[in-house]
C-alpha cells in the first residue's frame, strides 16, 4: 500500500518477474489484483506470498480499504524522493489491525533521500528500527533491483515469526475484494481466499 507512483506495481512486478505496469492505463493501477508469489521461508523451505496490489490513487479509497481488511501484513510502500504523502497516511491508518513493514523505494533517484523519509514517516507515526521504532525497513530499487531479495526475507520471516500458514485441507472463505461487470462474460469477482 502506498501513495499513487511510488512503485508498488514495480514491486510485485520485480516479485513476478512481469511487467503489469506497462499495461496499466496512465500508469497508474486502477483496480485490485492478488497474486501468488513463490518464495523461500525463512528456514529456506518452499512457501508462497500471497500480494495484493491496492491502486494509490485517491479515487480508490475504498479498494484500497478493502484489500486491507484482508491482509495480515501491509507492505508500505514510500519513494525515497517523495516521503509519505496523503495515501500513505490513510494506508497507515487503514493498515493498524496488521503488521506494517515499510519499503522505501527508488533509493536509485538523485534526489532521494532516505533519512528524510524515514523522519516523515516518524512524524505520522511509524517508527522504524533505524530509529528506535519496531517497524522493519528495507531500502530498495524495485527498478534495478537492489535489496529486492532482502525485502522477500523480511516478509517471509516476519510471516513465520506471525506463524501464517495456511491448511489446504482447512474449510475455506472467499473474500470479494472487487466485483464488475465484463463486457464479454458478464458479472466478474476478484477475489482472495481465506
Amino acid at each position: 500500500m502506498g501513495h499513487v507512483d511510488h512503485g508498488k506495481t514495480t514491486i510485485i512486478d520485480w516479485l513476478r518477474k512481469s511487467n503489469i505496469v506497462k499495461g496499466e492505463v496512465g500508469g497508474i493501477t486502477q483496480s485490485i489484483g492478488s497474486f501468488k508469489v513463490s518464495t523461500r521461508a525463512f528456514d529456506g523451505k518452499k512457501s508462497h506470498l500471497c500480494v495484493i496490489d491496492t491502486p494509490g490513487h485517491a479515487a480508490f479509497q475504498q479498494m484500497r480499504e478493502r484489500g486491507a481488511n484482508v491482509t495480515d501484513i501491509v507492505l508500505l510502500v514510500v519513494a525515497a524522493d517523495d516521503g509519505p504523502l496523503a495515501t500513505t497516511l490513510e494506508a497507515i491508518h487503514q493498515a493498524k489491525h496488521a503488521t506494517i513493514i515499510v519499503a522505501i523505494n527508488k533509493i536509485d533517484l538523485p534526489n532521494a533521500d532516505v533519512i528524510k523519509a524515514k523522519k516523515k514517516l516518524a512524524e505520522v507515526g511509524v517508527l522504524v528500527e533505524e530509529l528506535g521504532g519496531k517497524t522493519q525497513c528495507v531500502e530498495v530499487s524495485a527498478v534495478k533491483g537492489t535489496n529486492m531479495e532482502e525485502l522477500v526475507e523480511t516478509i517471509s520471516f516476519q510471516a513465520d515469526l506471525l506463524d501464517l500458514h495456511a491448511d489446504p485441507s482447512a474449510p475455506g472463505e472467499v473474500v470479494c475484494l472487487e466485483a464488475y461487470v465484463d463486457k464479454r462474460t458478464g458479472p466478474m469477482a476478484k477475489g482472495i481466499v481465506r
